[in-house]
């Protein structure tokens, strides 16, 4: 463990580095199954035959 100055500060921001990653990597991964999930419910939705309002 180094005990100078910059190597000593770096070594938090390594830390908060990694963890900000880790928090936007499981946002994107949430945010692209949110995305999955409303394209396939939007798909099985336009294969249903659309109501008619005339009848």
């Amino acid at each position: 463990m180094p005990t100078s100055g910059i190597a000593a500060a770096a070594f938090p921001l390594n830390a908060i580095r990694e963890a900000f990653r880790w928090v936007f990597g499981a946002m994107a991964m949430i945010a692209l199954a949110a995305a999955l999930l409303a394209i396939s419910i939007r798909a099985i939705n336009l294969g249903d035959p659309e109501p008619t309002e005339e009848a």
